[in-house]
This record gives structure tokens, C-alpha cells and sequence, in this order.
């Protein structure tokens, strides 16, 4: 019986300190989290825009927008996964297309790795991405990025954009991103 006692409360402490180690990641966490959004706001300081070099190229960041420009602003480096997968992939001469080409954090990226012997068509429906993307091309004298401004799907048809205030996140589907508004975009 006392052995079974003594099991209970090994069990008991067991799930105290898994608590007691959950809630510390959670609390290391949150203090991060904060000190990222703190640096933020730091760089903000008065000001809409802020260039920046990233991956190799320059990079005009709305400081307004929550979602791609915040990130880079932050960590200068978005989806590190897939963007050591480009770096890896794209060669000098390569043709790419970047559908959903947003402000050109791959675009910019791509058309560096190929060169000027290779060719970037950015797709991007959006005209305040769209505009954002050009003049981040001219930012960088790249003349190997052609812009479209044009969603691309199966069929041709006029379908509504969830338009949020994070600037990568517009979207024919509803992700959960809180929506200010939504447009009609001809898909080709």
C-alpha cells in the first residue's frame, strides 16, 4: 500500500514538473516575442518605410504592413526553409516563375541567383504589392524581373481577394487573418 502511495506521488510530481517546464517555454516564449515586437516598434520611430538588404538585395519595407515587411525588418530572412531551397536550385540563366510574387523578397532573390542571362516573371495580383515590387526592382537596377499584374489559375473567371493587413497574406481563401476588405480579381 505504501508502495502504491509512493507511486501516486512520484505520478503527481511527474506532471508538476512537466507543468512547471511547459509553462517556463511558454513564459521564455512570450518574453521573446515581446522583445521582437519592442525592436519593432524601435525601428518604426516616425517613419513609414526603411530599406533594407536582404539576401543579397535592397529592400524597401512598408513599415505599416504586419506581415512580410515586419518580418524582415525583424529577422532579414523569410521562410528559411524555402529560401535555402531557392539558393540552392536557381543557377545563372535559369527562368523562374514567382506566382504570388507579393513585394519580391523571392523575386529580388531569384533574379540575383540567375543572373542576367536568366529571366524572372513575377506574378502578383495585387497593385500596391505590385507597385512595392517594382520600385524594389528599380531599387536594385534588375532588369531580368518582368511584373504582371495578374492572378493565374485554371479557369478565367472574376473571383473576390480576402484582402488583411499583413500584405502577403491576401488571399482567395479565408486563412483566419483578420479581413479589412476584399476585391475583385480576374483570374487568367
Amino acid at each position: 500500500m505504501a508502495e502504491e502511495h509512493k507511486h501516486r506521488a512520484d505520478k503527481k510530481g511527474n506532471v508538476a514538473v512537466k507543468f512547471i517546464v511547459r509553462l517556463a517555454r511558454f513564459l521564455a516564449f512570450q518574453y521573446l516575442f515581446q522583445k521582437r515586437n519592442l525592436r519593432y516598434i524601435a525601428t518604426l520611430k516616425g517613419k513609414n518605410a526603411i530599406e533594407k538588404r536582404i539576401q543579397g538585395s535592397k529592400i524597401c519595407l512598408d513599415l505599416r504592413d504586419e506581415g512580410i515587411s515586419k518580418d524582415l525588418a525583424l529577422d532579414g530572412i523569410r521562410e528559411p526553409v524555402s529560401t535555402n531551397f531557392i539558393k540552392k536550385e536557381i543557377k545563372k540563366g535559369d527562368t523562374v516563375i514567382d506566382i504570388g510574387a507579393n513585394i519580391g523578397y523571392y523575386a529580388l532573390l531569384e533574379s540575383r541567383l540567375a543572373g542576367n542571362d536568366g529571366k524572372i516573371y513575377a506574378i502578383e495580383p495585387i497593385l500596391e504589392n505590385v507597385n512595392a515590387l517594382k520600385r524594389n526592382i528599380r531599387l536594385n537596377n534588375y532588369s531580368n524581373i518582368e511584373v504582371f499584374q495578374m492572378a493565374i489559375g485554371e479557369k478565367s473567371k472574376i473571383e473576390k481577394m480576402h484582402i488583411t493587413s499583413y500584405s502577403n497574406w491576401h488571399s482567395f481563401v479565408n486563412h483566419g487573418q483578420k479581413i479589412i476588405g476584399s476585391r475583385d480579381i480576374k483570374i487568367s
